[in-house]
């Protein structure tokens, strides 16, 4: 397949808003590709050279991509940056300088390159790397260098998200969008797009009996639907697997004899931020196994557990040992998904728990998470209570009999967390979507306020829910200030739902936590709309700074907005 094939399927996908549109674009793209060149595709359209957890990245700067863009088209560095800084997107830039009329690059020839270039590292790789995309940029036709260019700095603006190519491939090898949902429990079970798409391409529905969960290659993490209450939890199950709710890192951990590997809840690898619990896993782990868990930073001479503010501290490239001994981790494993080359996800929770008990040895560093398996409010309520004392965050419940859903977030796992203040019972994940200026001392600092979205995961898309103006310090705000421009819009994403006109728009990227007294209806807001009006978070504050630990599309979600509110209500 040509590149350009593709490169006009992006050009058509970004123009226009229409997610049955993107699908059946999409769809006629993969249907003239091969097995090979589908994985290509999944993998490029997710800005990626590889699966997401691989370290493999092209990491490439705006500045280091206007060098290279200079050395392909013979001109001036300084006139590119010029030409970027009235277009704002180099993309652009690259499409009207680009000459060249014949469409002769390949898709596997760029991605070869793409992927050559990403892996070049050591003395002389800075040099090695220009040269590579200088004269991958010099062999592109205008609108493939366009998205080359929109590649390589990671920003491609095109819209379609990972469940609009799921969509697309069960489209395409079957004309049909019936095996959608069974093609995203694959990737929730792999963290592989490109993996399902090659696959899938090559077998159709063959190819889901073979699949299977694999060592090292991590799953998304089941995660748990709120709770008000330890009555609401008994409407969900008669009798509840009642644990501790650390506020930490989650962690999968795979490993096998000697090699062990850590993966984060957003399925980044970081094995070497946490050598503790890797020397820790080679000792106390008896099996080949993936496990889930928390990961938080234990005070030994108070033997109490630091806050997340403090946690996060550990999550760094630089000065590992030393910050390891300054906040030693302890972590608590609470679910066994996989022993001795076996999925164990379909047995009850309850023997998954009993199997991880028997595999991991006692040990200062790793220890299997406590629980009280119970049918009595009273009695989760004096867990709730005692938890809280130990200055933990609240309590999770668990279905003694469910199943582990990589991926989903449903009823078998509830988490009841403390109130902070006021009468929401729970803090909100918000994603800042931009922010407004602000007056008097505000405009000082830069920012007046920041717009809060929450995620749509029906629509793949986000809704604002809040202005946020309090919370913050000074400081702070200045620093989140340089951190939302380096990742500042010309306009308001199509992924962004908003009736509210930001001073300056960002990339989904940075979460907050953010609690408010209430949450009402708004002829503001876009989240969970009806009838012209959505729901807002009434007062809304800052609790915390960055959510390292999250993405995007790991913040609040509209439909637990909406059960929130429900609740309220009550």
């Amino acid at each position: 397949m040509k590149f350009y094939f593709f490169a006009k399927a992006l050009e058509q996908m970004a123009d226009t808003e229409s997610r049955n549109e993107m699908t059946d674009i999409l769809a006629g793209v993969l249907k003239k590709a091969s097995p090979k060149e589908a994985r290509i595709i999944a993998y490029l359209l997710q800005g990626e050279i590889g699966p997401q957890f691989k370290k493999l990245k092209l990491n490439i700067a705006e500045n280091f991509c206007s060098e290279a863009m200079a050395k392909a088209f013979g001109k001036k560095k300084k006139s590119i940056k010029e030409n970027y800084g009235k277009a704002g997107d180099l993309g652009d830039v690259a499409r009207k300088l680009s000459k060249k009329e014949k469409h002769t690059l390949e898709l596997k020839q760029a991605y070869s390159e793409l992927k050559s270039i990403a892996e070049s590292s050591g003395a002389g790789s800075h040099q090695e790397k220009l040269e590579r995309l200088a004269s991958l940029l010099k062999k592109a036709a205008p609108l493939e260098a366009k998205y080359l260019a929109r590649m390589v700095v990671g920003d491609l603006r095109v819209g379609a998200s990972t469940y609009t190519f799921l969509d697309a491939l069960s489209l395409a090898k079957t004309g049909k969008g019936e095996f959608r949902e069974e093609l995203e429990r694959q990737y929730n079970n792999s963290s592989d797009l490109g993996l399902v798409a090659e696959e899938f391409m090559k077998k159709g529905k063959d190819a889901f009996e073979a699949s299977v969960i694999q060592l090292y290659s991590p799953l998304r993490p089941q995660l748990a639907q709120r709770a008000s209450s330890a009555d609401e939890i008994l409407e969900s199950m008669k009798k509840a697997a009642i644990e501790p709710k650390y506020d930490g890192f989650r962690v999968q951990l795979h490993c096998k004899g000697k090699k062990v590997k850590l993966y984060s809840r957003n399925l980044k690898e970081t094995t070497d931020m946490f050598p503790e619990i890797v020397k820790a896993a080679r000792k106390q782990i008896k099996e080949e196994a993936i496990i889930d868990g928390e990961a938080l930073a234990y005070d030994e001479n108070t033997e109490s557990f630091y806050p997340f503010q403090i946690t996060i501290q550990r999550k760094r490239k630089y000065g590992v040992e030393e910050k390891m001994k300054e906040l030693p981790l302890r972590m608590f494993a609470f679910d066994l998904l996989y022993k001795k080359g076996k999925s164990l996800m379909q047995l009850p929770y309850r023997k998954r728990k009993e199997e991880l008990k028997r595999i991991i040895k006692k040990g200062k560093t790793i220890e299997v998470a406590e629980e009280t398996i119970t049918g009595k409010s009273a009695e989760i309520k004096e867990l709730f209570e005692k938890y809280l004392d130990r200055d933990l965050e609240g309590l999770m419940a668990k279905d003694p009999n469910s199943h582990y859903i990589a991926g989903a977030r449903k009823h078998a796992w509830l988490k009841l967390k403390q109130s902070y203040r006021g009468k929401l019972a729970d803090t909100v994940d918000v994603v800042i979507l931009g922010y407004l200026r602000g007056k008097g001392k505000r405009a000082k600092l830069g920012i007046g306020a920041l717009i809060g979205g929450v995620y749509n995961e029906r629509e793949d898309g986000f809704e604002t829910i809040a202005k946020i103006g309090s919370g913050l310090s000074e400081k702070q705000t200045k620093k989140l200030k340089k951190m939302l421009d380096k990742i500042r819009l010309k306009k308001k994403p199509k992924k962004v739902k908003s009736k509210l006109d930001a001073d300056v728009w960002v990339k989904a990227k940075y979460v907050i936590e953010v609690t408010a007294d209430q949450i009402t209806r708004s002829p503001t807001h876009t989240c969970a709309s009806e009838k012209g009006k959505g729901l807002s978070l009434r007062f809304p504050r800052t609790v915390s700074f960055i959510r390292a630990d999250k993405d995007a599309k790991d913040a609040t979600t509209t439909s637990e907005i909406r059960r929130m509110f429900e609740k309220q209500k009550k």
